[in-house]
C-alpha cells in the first residue's frame, strides 16, 4: 500500500495485492457524529429518509484525507499492523537558511524560539512536516514569531489570513513595519500582491475573489507558506476551510490561544485536516510566572436588578437583566468613570449592540468624552473610535466583540465585561487584551458581574470555573457577600449580616 503525500491532500493508493478492506475500515475508524446528529436524524426519517447516515468521515471512499490527519492515520495503520511506503510529491520551494533570534528590535523569547525549532524539526515518518498548530497564548508575540519565521526562509511566498478587520489593520502595521516593501496587502483592486514576499488578506475578501479571477487561482498556487491568524474560527466555516485547500503551501501554520476549545469536536478534526496537531503549547500561567503577562484581579460586583417573574428564555432573560436594565447598565457607566478617575483606561465590552447603546446613554449622563465601537457603525468611524482610544486620545472605550481579537492597546487596565454567557474562548481572548506588560500598566483588573436569572446563574458559574482553572495567585474578590458559588447571601437583620 502507498501513501502519496501533498501539501493539501494525500491519497492512499491500494495495490491488486493489499488488503482491499483497508480503506473501508480507516474511514470507520476516522469519523465523528457532529453534536446536533441526533435532531437531524430525526428530521430526516420525519421527511421519509430512513437510511440518513450522521458521520462526518475524514477518509474519503477514494481514500484521500488532508495532510494535516497523516500522522492520526499512520498511526492507526500501524494499529491495524498495515505495512505501508509514503511517496512525498511535494516539490520544495522554501527552505530554512538562518536562524533569527532578534527581528523588529527585539530579542525573541525562549518560548518563540522553542516554537520555531520545534516547528522545523517536525518529521512524519523521516518526512519533514513543517505545519501544525501554534496554541500560544494571547500576549505570546504571536506576531514576532510568525515574521521570525518568515524572515528565517529563502525564497518565501507568504499569505498571511485572517477573517477580521480589526485583526487585519493591526497587521497591516505590524507586519509593514517589520518587512517594508517586501509587505502588500490583498486586496478586490489591488494586483500588485503578486510582487510582494508576504502578502495579508482577509478571507472572505480572498474567497470573493479565488473563483473569479484565474490570475488569484494561480498565485494561490505558488504560495509556499500558509500563516492563518485566530485559526480556531476557520474551523466552523465551510467557506473559510475550503479557501485553505486552494494554497498549495509545503508550509502551514495556524496559530491560536484557544485552537481546539469548540464544543464540536467535527471541527476540531477540521482544522486538524488542514493544519495538523499541535506544534507546541504556551499557555497564560506560564507567561504570567516568567512575567511575560499581567496577572488579572477578578472583581465579581452584584447585578442590582431583580428579575421578579422567571423567563424560560435565556435571551430575554438576559435582555430583562442586563441589555434593558438601567441599573445595571448605571452600575457599569459608574465603574467605568470610578477606574478612569483613578487614572486606569477602560475597555467596556458587549456583545448585543443595543446594549452598547444602552451603557452609552448610561456613560453620557455623566461624562461624554469617551469611544465608542461597533460593527454596524462605518469602518472609518470604528477605526478612529479605536485609534483614539489606542492613542490616549480617550480613556474609555465601550466595544463590541469586534476587538475580542488580534487588538493591543499600550496601557489598558480595566476590562468591564457585560456580556455574561459561559464561553472560556470568549473570555480568554478578551482577557488577554489587557495582559501583555508594557512598561506603562502595574496592574490589570477584570470585572464581570453575577446576575439573578436561573441561566445567568448558570453560566457565571461556568465562567467562576473558568477563571478557577487558571490557578491565577490573586484571589478572586466578591464585591458583596456570598456563597463559593457566587450566590448571594440573604441579609439577615437579627445578625446584621
Amino acid at each position: 500500500m502507498t501513501i502519496y503525500l501533498n501539501n493539501a491532500v494525500c491519497r492512499i493508493s491500494i495495490g491488486i495485492m493489499d488488503n482491499q478492506d483497508v480503506i473501508p475500515t480507516l474511514r470507520g475508524l476516522m469519523r465523528l457524529k457532529p453534536l446536533n446528529a441526533f435532531r437531524v436524524t430525526r428530521l430526516m426519517y420525519s421527511k421519509g429518509v430512513t437510511n440518513y447516515d450522521p458521520y462526518r468521515y475524514f477518509v474519503s471512499k477514494k481514500g484521500e484525507f488532508g495532510t494535516g490527519l497523516l500522522p492520526r492515520v499512520l498511526k492507526t495503520l500501524d494499529s491495524l499492523g498495515v505495512t505501508y511506503n509514503i511517496v512525498d510529491e511535494r516539490v520544495v520551494t522554501v527552505n530554512r537558511v538562518r536562524t533569527v533570534k532578534k527581528l523588529d528590535g527585539k530579542t525573541l523569547a525562549a518560548h518563540q524560539l522553542e516554537t520555531l525549532e520545534k516547528t522545523f524539526n517536525q518529521v512524519v515518518d523521516g518526512v519533514s512536516y513543517i505545519r501544525g498548530i501554534w496554541d500560544l497564548a494571547p500576549n505570546s508575540g504571536k506576531t514576532l514569531t510568525s515574521a521570525a519565521l518568515i524572515a528565517s526562509l529563502d525564497n518565501p511566498v507568504v499569505l498571511i489570513l485572517v477573517d477580521s478587520r480589526t485583526i487585519f489593520s493591526q497587521h497591516a502595521k505590524d507586519y509593514g513595519r517589520i518587512f517594508g516593501d517586501y509587505f502588500g496587502v490583498f486586496t478586490k483592486k489591488n494586483s500588485h500582491y503578486k510582487n510582494k514576499r508576504v502578502v495579508l488578506a482577509m478571507v472572505q475578501t480572498l474567497s470573493a475573489t479565488v473563483n473569479k479571477d484565474v490570475n488569484v487561482k494561480a498565485w494561490l498556487k505558488r504560495v509556499n507558506v500558509l500563516i492563518v491568524d485566530e485559526v480556531h474560527n476557520f474551523a466552523a466555516s465551510v467557506g473559510r476551510a475550503s479557501i485553505i485547500r486552494y494554497v498549495d503551501a509545503y508550509i502551514k501554520i495556524g496559530m491560536s490561544g484557544t485552537p481546539f476549545n469548540q464544543p464540536e469536536k467535527t471541527q476540531r478534526a477540521t482544522l486538524m485536516a488542514l493544519f495538523g496537531d499541535t506544534i507546541h503549547k504556551v499557555s497564560k500561567k506560564y507567561l504570567m510566572d516568567i512575567g511575560f503577562s499581567l496577572e488579572p484581579q477578578i472583581l465579581i460586583h452584584r447585578n442590582p436588578t431583580v428579575l421578579f417573574q422567571p423567563s424560560r428564555d435565556y435571551k430575554d432573560e438576559l435582555t430583562m437583566l442586563v441589555h434593558n436594565s438601567l441599573k445595571f447598565n448605571t452600575l457599569v457607566a459608574e465603574l467605568a468613570l470610578d477606574y478612569m478617575i483613578k487614572g486606569h483606561r477602560v475597555l467596556v465590552v458587549f456583545d448585543i449592540i443595543d446594549h452598547g447603546r444602552n451603557i452609552c446613554d448610561a456613560l453620557s449622563q455623566y461624562y461624554d468624552d469617551y469611544s465608542y465601537a461597533d460593527g454596524k457603525i462605518p469602518t472609518k468611524d470604528r477605526i478612529k473610535a479605536i485609534s483614539d482610544f489606542t492613542d490616549g486620545v480617550t480613556n474609555i472605550l465601550v466595544a463590541s466583540t469586534i476587538v475580542q481579537e488580534g487588538w493591543s492597546v499600550p496601557d489598558i487596565s480595566v476590562i468591564i465585561y457585560t456580556i455574561g454567557g459561559k464561553s472560556d474562548i470568549r473570555l480568554s481572548q478578551f482577557m488577554a487584551r489587557a495582559e501583555r506588560i508594557d512598561g506603562v500598566s502595574t496592574e490589570y483588573i477584570w470585572v464581570d458581574f453575577w446576575h439573578g436569572g436561573y441561566y445567568s446563574q448558570k453560566h457565571f458559574r461556568e465562567r467562576l470555573s473558568a477563571y478557577r482553572k487558571e490557578q491565577f495567585t490573586n484571589p478572586i474578590k466578591f464585591k458583596y457577600l456570598c456563597d463559593n458559588k457566587g450566590k448571594p447571601i440573604l441579609q439577615n437583620k437579627k445578625t446584621n449580616l
